[in-house]
């Protein structure tokens, strides 16, 4: 799965990202939880958005699953920006 790239443009699109990548990983929620302290309650409501993320929680499972965030500029077409969001 290493060419597999997700654009994420809010909240929202970076965590739906996150679990699609530990879904496609065979991980689970459970074996996430052991590899970055955070209880498995605490992942599912990020997955599903019921709980508010911070920096910290978030790099911590982008860690856990060996992920990496890139941030770049936008890109534009013909004069108008077609959003290409944080990359993981």
């Amino acid at each position: 799965m290493d060419s597999l790239e997700i654009k994420a443009q809010n909240k929202d699109q970076l965590l739906k990202a996150i679990q699609r990548f530990r879904k496609n990983e065979k991980e689970t929620q459970k074996s996430l939880s052991e590899k970055t302290g955070i209880p498995q309650s605490s992942i599912s409501k990020l997955e599903h958005g019921t709980r508010e993320p911070n920096l910290t929680i978030i790099f911590k499972v982008l860690s856990a699953l060996g992920l990496e965030v890139v941030v770049r500029k936008k890109k534009k077409i013909n004069q108008k920006s077609k959003t290409q969001g944080i990359v993981i």
